[in-house]
């Protein structure tokens, strides 16, 4: 045949005098931006996931033109921690594929070049505190030195207010052992590692993937007054400190500031797991510093306000499209802290294991209005003690709840109010 037919997926109405209406498409076929997409090919792989039941992805006329919407109907047999708990349990710790350790090199590989440039970013009093490296997101400088010195006595203060951990040490004789990954140049290394004591009493282990900033460790430590402290060091990722740390030695495992470099929630989990197993019965797992996920398009939305403000010709709309832009290519890792909530409230059957208690969180704190006290929190895993441990580590059976029986004349005596109360006897005596 000289003609050949295409099957254009367009659905028209001929008219009676043989003009064609056209109507849409009779496939979920749209255009965005002169691409092409298979909705039908977007929601089959949306079912893929195993908490979905069924999937609808269509097209829809937003702020910024045309974009994607989908609506997905959850398995109502399923529930959302119940998946992230069994594909942890069966997750190996590493998956190299899937975690991204390729980013982790990467971003060490950064770090080592950004480490070495002189910008004034080292305190004259103060060799210790040295935040080369750390650029304000607002004004594209670098931070000022009270700004990072009040986000490192901050930081410091989640492992310093932990002192009887150590002090309990010390009388039963055991060797205290703080480790931090993610070390960086040691402005906190430096300001914990005498809470651990001289070298017999224990040791600082630090951690990190640039071989930059543990150079500037290791000429640090051999001055005077470090002398009578073990420092440890190694070049390591989050993933394998196992490597430098046996099961159960350290008191405390601090993470601070790091996560933002992770490649992804499993390695943030895995990382929080390796820490979990390294650190004994009754002591702390600290990830400070971690970016709110929910509050990333309002992050972005403060700073370029702030670029605004020194543009007279700057409109709404025109900070409105930076905020979106500028989060669709976000290269840093934002946390959505209901991930924690979930761990919290899996206890025992939680993806880190039996051994953590608790799960709490802390939204950071400071006078200076930085980057350091917006939108961030620190996440603090309290491990079970030896006494406990049963409750959590795969026992299911509740504490005996206890219930007295008392009097209305005893109850009022309690709470301090009269049998017959008057108009002025229901507040605080």
């Amino acid at each position: 045949s000289p003609f050949s037919l295409y099957k254009t997926g367009d659905l028209v109405r001929r008219r009676a005098d043989g003009i064609y209406d056209y109507l849409g498409r009779s496939d979920f076929q749209v255009k965005i931006a002169g691409v092409r997409i298979e909705c039908e090919e977007v929601s089959a792989v949306l079912k893929e996931h195993p908490v979905v039941d069924d999937a609808l992805v269509a097209a829809f006329d937003g702020p910024f033109g045309k974009a994607l919407a989908a609506y997905l109907v959850v398995r109502p047999d399923v529930t959302p921690t119940e998946i992230l708990a069994a594909k942890m349990e069966d997750a190996p710790l590493l998956d190299v594929q899937d975690q991204g350790l390729d980013q982790v090199s990467r971003w060490g590989a950064v770090y080592d070049e950004m480490y070495l440039e002189e910008d004034n970013s080292v305190s004259e009093q103060d060799p210790t505190l040295n935040w080369s490296g750390y650029i304000d997101t607002y004004s594209g400088r670098s931070h000022s030195e009270p700004v990072i010195k009040e986000w490192v006595e901050r930081s410091c203060e989640q492992v310093s207010c932990q002192k009887r951990l150590f002090e309990a040490n010390r009388t039963a004789g055991r060797q205290t052992c703080i480790l931090e990954i993610g070390c960086g140049n040691g402005m906190l290394l430096f300001r914990l590692a005498p809470l651990v004591g001289d070298a017999s009493e224990g040791r600082y282990i630090g951690t990190d993937i640039s071989s930059t900033a543990l150079r500037y460790v290791e000429n640090l430590r051999q001055r005077r007054e470090y002398a009578h402290l073990r420092i440890d060091t190694a070049k390591l990722g989050a993933h394998e400190i196992d490597q430098i740390c046996a099961k159960g030695e350290c008191d405390i495992a601090l993470c601070n500031g790091v996560t933002m470099y992770f490649p992804s929630a499993a390695y943030l989990l895995d990382s929080m797991r390796m820490a979990v197993s390294v650190t004994r019965p009754g002591g702390r797992v600290l990830f400070g510093d971690v970016q709110s996920k929910r509050h990333l398009l309002a992050f972005r939305a403060h700073v370029e306000t702030y670029h605004a403000l020194g543009r007279p010709e700057a409109t709404a709309a025109a900070v409105l499209h930076a905020v979106y832009e500028m989060a669709s290519r976000e290269e840093l890792s934002y946390f959505d802290d209901e991930l924690f909530h979930r761990l919290d409230r899996l206890g025992a059957d939680s993806p880190l294991g039996g051994a953590v208690a608790r799960v709490e969180l802390r939204l950071k704190r400071g006078w200076w209005g930085s980057e350091f006290s917006r939108f961030r929190y620190d996440v603090e895993l309290v491990l079970d003690d030896t006494e406990d441990a049963g409750l959590h580590s795969g026992s299911t059976k509740s504490p005996e709840l206890k219930l007295t029986r008392v009097s209305y004349s005893e109850l009022c005596h309690l709470v301090g109010l009269s049998e017959t109360p008057s108009d002025g006897s229901l507040v605080d005596p």
